[in-house]
């Protein structure tokens, strides 16, 4: 039994061609939920509903940059998103700063072999990313502190 009440709201994003959602963060202070569509090599943010039904349906703000590449892992803290990308033949695998009212990358930070997922702390002080070990290499546990 969970410890709050809740009921099961299933978006309808239609307009939202999505392929491998792979995770999604809120960005409770601008009503957006952003999500990691891996494969498209994106992050799109549509309005996540939490003030009222306006603006649902309209296109979300996309972030897709040539340096992005595929979109593994996304965090928000504040008006800030910040994602993970994977592996690919040609990118430079990294932490990626995201500004989703202007639909840009203010930064890039880190140097990953296979990072996985992201989060924020609560108190915005520190974001982790996980990194999943391969060939023989082990798992690992990034800390950044945010300043």
């Amino acid at each position: 039994m969970l410890p709050v009440d809740f009921y099961v709201l299933s978006l309808n994003l239609p307009f939202l061609s999505l392929q491998v959602p792979h995770a999604i963060t809120l960005v409770e202070h601008l009503d957006l939920l952003c999500i990691a569509d891996r494969e498209n090599m994106r992050v799109v943010c549509p309005k996540a509903g939490l003030k009222s039904s306006q603006g649902e349906g309209q296109p979300a703000a996309t972030i897709q940059e040539p340096d992005l590449g595929r979109v593994f892992g996304v965090a928000a803290y504040g008006d800030i998103v910040y994602v993970v990308n994977g592996p690919t033949s040609m990118l430079p695998v990294r932490g990626f700063t995201i500004d989703p009212r202007s639909e840009t990358i203010i930064g890039h930070w880190g140097e990953f072999k296979n990072p996985h997922s992201i989060a924020v702390c609560v108190n915005g002080s520190a974001l982790y990313v996980s990194e999943i070990g391969t060939n023989h290499q082990t798992n690992r546990i990034w800390k950044y502190v945010l300043v």
